[in-house]
């Protein structure tokens, strides 16, 4: 329905909904809010693309950015407006970082929305996303790392079992990640290493992911 004292401003209004009847082949006429549909298109949807601690993250995107800035607002009316008023939310209560995260979740969900004729528009497509903050990372030196190598070595002669060095030394030596350390079993260590598999923590379970 459209509303407006000014004929104008209904004649522009209904123009723009010509419009986008004749791209996507139908309006949408549900009166869901965002929190609505982010909620559902993170059980129903992106759980079905994206592995579980990247699914978590994502829960957790919506649950402390998203929904607390513009959750309440009508999915139909959710307007670039909106997703920017986020983004400076989201700056100003934390960082770039989240709020550039927070813009790729919504993005991705929105295009979802678009696809499902749910919406006309993905209307974060409309803005630039928000860049990072520079980031300094304190890494070890090449003679630190010989170092911490050199430790490790020293723990494998010593006659008590300890997981921890042989970790590190991979980890030092390969560059892999956490996760694909931990989830390497013995058939999987020879002349190469299989990385295939991943030992992830997802809340109070383990998950092995190949």
């Amino acid at each position: 329905m459209i509303r407006s004292k000014d004929k104008a401003v209904v004649v522009r209004k209904l123009s723009e909904l010509r419009a986008d009847l004749e791209r996507v082949g139908d309006l949408p006429t549900s009166s869901q809010t965002l929190d609505q549909w982010m909620r559902y298109w993170i059980e129903n949807v992106a759980s079905k693309r994206v592995r579980p601690n990247t699914l978590a993250g994502y829960r957790s995107i919506v649950d402390r950015h998203i929904i607390p800035n513009i959750g309440r607002v009508k999915l139909d009316k959710l307007s670039a407006e909106h997703v920017r008023r986020m983004q400076a939310s989201v700056i100003e209560a934390a960082s770039s970082s989240y709020a550039l995260n927070a813009h790729r979740v919504l993005a991705k969900a929105l295009t979802d929305a678009e696809r499902e004729g749910r919406v006309t528009r993905n209307v974060a497509k409309l803005l630039d996303a928000p860049r990072r903050g520079r980031t300094e990372l304190n890494a070890l030196t090449v003679q630190e790392a010989i170092q911490v190598i050199a430790l490790c070595v020293d723990a494998f002669a010593a006659d008590v079992y300890d997981p921890e060095p042989a970790r590190w030394a991979t980890y030092l030596l390969t560059g892999a990640r956490r996760g694909e350390i931990l989830g390497l079993e013995r058939d999987r260590v020879g002349e190469y290493l299989d990385l295939s598999w991943q030992l992830q923590r997802i809340g109070d379970v383990f998950h092995c992911a190949g």
